[in-house]
């Protein structure tokens, strides 16, 4: 199957429509320079970002566009592996104190959606919205990572009743949470939820104080990706090593995929790639990362098109290259009768041919698979 949601979201290089009446959210003639540890205008809470320690590397370069003095954004998707940053051991932000924080704050909350609500692009597992009950599983949904290139977003104030919006570039180094299509949803320093950018009526005028290395002509509009996002491939800011973080974890869990080949404890290289199904009616992707199977995902057909993501964490183990553990999956996508399931997973590795059998723990059904490395 594919490895989520094969649905392209159409964005503007710098626009997109509201919901409602079709007309701009935040259009006007002012773009905000917001620096990485600026509270901002009119936070909805106190920051939430963790600090950082030492001094971060560079982004990574990218060729400045324009006349060097018009802002002019430069289209990334938002699964493209290095794009963000992180660290391997540590959450650059504490989506539990934003948990708490809304749910002890009614007014916010309901801002909070609001802004959120008026994007069109807005994806997550249940949905194309959010209430303000789901508050708390939209954001364990989320990913910490930081920006690594100055970023176009429409950033929201809160003005004690509603969100306000605001055309923003958001500074190298803001920490952020991301959707599952890899979109910036909330800045970290303020709680600011965070939109699609949008175009401005006018030339803008640029207010705010730019910070060093700040380049009109290297600034990033992201687009969601055109799939789930089940494996964030992030930069490490102050190692210069990529690793892999599962979406929705902060931390613990995270990976490193680059080198060593060889790995703690007999893991390694060899069985790493995408395998995809060739024998079954539905369509099953599995990916391997260092000797590990980090994600399942399949696409049953016949049930509606009902898609199964799970993150997983199972080791190939050498020289037989088997595999076996539990597994929780969940519905990234299909009617309302799909249902999230969870059962055991086993199989072999050979060559670049992989054999599986996954049971329902809830109906005891199993299903056997044969996939082939891309």
């Amino acid at each position: 199957m594919r490895l989520g949601l094969a649905i392209v979201l159409l964005i503007g290089l710098v626009g997109c429509t509201s919901r409602g009446d079709g007309k701009s959210p935040a259009a006007g003639g002012e773009l905000w320079l917001t620096a990485a540890d600026d509270p901002g205008p009119d936070p909805f809470m106190p920051s939430v970002a963790s600090p950082q320690s030492g001094k971060p590397l560079p982004g990574p370069n990218l060729t400045p566009q324009g006349n060097g003095t018009d802002v002019v954004a430069q289209q990334q998707p938002g699964d493209k592996a290095g794009l963000y940053g992180g660290s391997l051991n540590n959450s650059s932000c504490d989506r539990e104190k934003m948990i708490s924080f809304l749910k002890t704050h009614d007014a916010e909350a309901r801002a909070f959606v609001a802004a959120l609500n008026s994007d069109v692009s807005l994806r997550w597992s249940k949905g194309t919205s959010v209430s303000v009950d789901q508050i708390e599983p939209y954001i364990r949904e989320l990913t910490p990572a930081f920006l690594r290139v100055d970023t176009r977003v429409t950033l929201y104030g809160f003005d004690g009743t509603n969100p306000v919006p605001l055309q923003s570039i958001l500074q190298a180094g803001t920490a952020i949470l991301l959707d599952i299509y890899g979109v910036p949803r909330v800045r970290g320093a303020g709680g600011n939820p965070l939109t699609a950018p949008v175009a401005l009526d006018v030339r803008p005028t640029v207010r705010g104080t730019a910070w060093a290395g700040y380049n009109p002509g290297v600034i990033v509009v992201v687009q969601p990706a055109k799939a789930v996002i089940t494996v964030f491939v992030l930069f490490d800011v102050y190692t210069g090593v990529t690793f892999d973080r599962m979406a929705g974890t902060s931390g613990a869990d995270a990976q490193r995929s680059g080198p060593p080949a060889t790995q703690p404890g007999g893991e390694n290289t060899t069985y790493d790639g995408t395998y995809v199904s060739v024998n079954s009616p539905s369509t099953a992707t599995v990916v391997v990362r260092n000797g590990r199977i980090i994600s399942f995902a399949e696409e049953a057909a016949a049930a509606g098109k009902c898609e199964l993501a799970v993150k997983a964490d199972f080791l190939i183990a050498p020289p037989n290259g088997e595999f076996s553990g539990n597994y929780q999956g969940s519905v990234s996508s299909g009617p309302f009768w799909c249902v999230p399931t969870n059962g055991t997973m086993s199989g072999r590795v050979d060559g670049a041919q992989m054999t599986m059998t996954y049971t329902n723990a809830a109906s005891g059904a199993s299903f056997d698979l044969q996939l082939v490395r891309k």
